[in-house]
């Protein structure tokens, strides 16, 4: 099976690429790759792809027709970023905040 996963460099995330992997499955990652995201490097090694972009972005699920399965992990994980706060975009995290 084809499984796309969202949020898999976080901790969660990261257990179920484990899982997938074990049971020979083939996995795709869409992750924003913020500061929560703890295995970015490990998830590069375990996956068939991993693109970098936020769930929100059209653009980015393009990469990833033909999967047989989603599992939607990806979550922001600080309190202000839930309550309405903008998010920070992908160039503003690498530059360490807005």
């Amino acid at each position: 099976m084809r499984i796309l996963v969202t949020g898999a460099c976080g901790f969660i995330g990261r257990a179920v690429v484990d899982e997938a992997n074990r049971r020979g499955h083939v996995v795709f990652v869409l992750d924003a790759v913020t500061d929560a995201a703890v295995n970015y490097e490990r998830v590069l090694d375990d996956v068939a792809d991993l693109v970098r972009g936020r769930v929100e972005d059209p653009s980015a699920w393009s990469c990833f027709d033909g999967v047989d399965a989603v599992v939607h992990l990806a979550a922001e994980t600080h309190v202000d970023r839930s309550i309405g706060l903008a998010p920070m975009t992908l160039d503003e995290v690498d530059a360490g905040g807005p």
